[in-house]
Formats: structure tokens, sequence, C-alpha cells
């Protein structure tokens, strides 16, 4: 059998409940806050690495120092540069070339330590030498360089090209290129 309250101790009663209702509800608040908190700190450890790594196997765009827009696939990471797949080509891009880049997954990441190649981009650039491949190297003007990758120095890179002299016979010639005027080596 129910106990019946003077009028005054039911409404106490309902008070009580409201004021354990905020309680609660505040409580919840201060839960989701720190959540939050421990969210934004854990990602302000996120590398930039760390971003593209999570990026691998996604289509992403990325917007040149020389205001190229390129679009494609990526497929691998190394120390200061990214690989990209385009419709057209394989592009080696150093990350010093990029301004900033869109699309992939914007919520996640993965430590580049798993993904990473241990190549940086001159030893990316032997490796294209060792396998004699035709490069083409675009370059912070505009301009564009093709041929075989004969030597990588620590901040330069020799390409054997071929041109026409004025009688329209092909030469052979050497071209040195700083590797700070390099936007991306594609193959």
């Amino acid at each position: 059998m129910a106990r019946e309250y003077p009028e005054g101790m039911a409404n106490l009663d309902r008070i009580f409940r409201d004021y354990e209702v905020q309680l609660n509800a505040a409580k919840m608040r201060e839960m989701e806050q720190d959540a939050q908190e421990v969210r934004r700190h854990e990602f302000s450890r996120v590398q930039h690495m760390d971003r593209f790594a999570a990026q691998i196997g996604e289509l992403i765009t990325c917007f040149t120092v020389d205001s190229q827009r390129l679009i494609g696939v990526l497929d691998g990471i190394g120390q200061g540069w990214i690989q990209l797949n385009t419709r057209a080509e394989s592009l080696v891009i150093p990350l010093t070339a990029i301004d900033f880049w869109e699309g992939g997954n914007k919520f996640s990441h993965v430590d580049a330590s798993s993904v990473n190649r241990k190549l940086s981009f001159a030893f990316a650039l032997r490796a294209l030498s060792r396998a004699r491949a035709h490069v083409r190297f675009y370059h912070v003007s505009g301009s564009m360089s093709e041929g075989v990758i004969e030597r990588v120095g620590a901040d330069f890179v020799e390409v054997s090209v071929r041109g026409e002299d004025e009688k329209g016979r092909t030469q052979r010639g050497m071209r040195v290129l700083p590797l700070s005027s390099v936007i991306a080596v594609g193959s």
C-alpha cells in the first residue's frame, strides 16, 4: 500500500528528483567535455605524415606551390615525399612542393612509421636512376625536364636529356637540376 504524503512533501520530492536530474546532466556534460579535451590533446600529437599515412589508397588532391592541382590516389609516403598515382602517371612529390591538400578520410590518422618508406626524396630518385627509368621533372617555374637520371647529389640531380640541334639532329646533353626547383617527378 502506497504511503500518502502531505502536499508539501510531494513537492519536495519533485524538487529533489529534479535536482538529481540536473546533477546527472551536469556530470554527463563534464564527462563529455573531458572526453573532447582528451581527443583534442591526442590529435595535437598527430604529425602531418600520420595524416598522409591514413590516406594511402585514397583519392586526394594536392595543390603545389606553383599553383598546380594534382589529383590521384596516394600510393605511398617516404621521408619528406609522397607517391601519387594520377590517371596519366605516377608522381613522386616532395612535401616542400605541397601548399595544401584535400580529400581522403578527414577523420583518420595512422602512425606514419608503420607505412613510411625509410627513403628520403634523394634516395627515391636514386632508385629511379638505378632502374634507368625515363622520368619527367616538373619545376617550380612551370617548365619541365625529361630524361634519365644519371646521378643524384645531396641537393641536385643530373639528368641525361635529348634535344635537337639547329639542323634537327638529336643531341644528348646533361642537365643539372637543383632539388629545390622540383615540384614533382613523373614516370
